[in-house]
């Protein structure tokens, strides 16, 4: 059981209670949300509707996560939330590689691929707290 006085070391309290996982996955989904939109707003074309399009899912899987209702389907649509992230940040990739360079197109995918991989990692984690 978590306590809040003054013995807690920081260790105790980072693992502390059940809703920890929970409250980082939301912050790493309002991260990458904002992160992958403000990539969408800087990228033009048809990149910028898939970019944009993934900050809004982003944005959905924190209201849902942060909701906490209907706690298994809303783990499972944040890990396939994560992989579709994952996918587009991909794709993005593939296509500011074709046309303006790999060294924009590492820039350009990296955020929404790192944040897909946390999320995934962390609604696998929660989803395995929550059992």
């Amino acid at each position: 059981m978590a306590r809040d006085d003054d013995t807690m070391t920081s260790s105790e309290w980072l693992g502390a209670g059940p809703g920890f996982p929970r409250m980082a996955l939301g912050l790493a989904w309002l991260a990458t949300s904002l992160g992958t939109g403000l990539l969408g707003w800087i990228i033009s074309g048809p990149r910028r509707a898939l970019l944009l399009a993934a900050a809004v899912l982003g944005l959905a899987v924190t209201g849902a996560v942060v909701s906490n209702r209907h706690r298994a389907i809303t783990l499972g649509f944040s890990a396939l939330a994560g992989m579709a992230t994952i996918a587009v940040g991909l794709v993005v990739m593939v296509l500011v590689a074709v046309s303006d360079g790999l060294d924009i197109a590492s820039a350009a995918g990296v955020v929404p691929v790192v944040g897909g991989l946390l999320g995934l990692r962390l609604s696998r984690r929660a989803q395995r707290m929550a059992m």
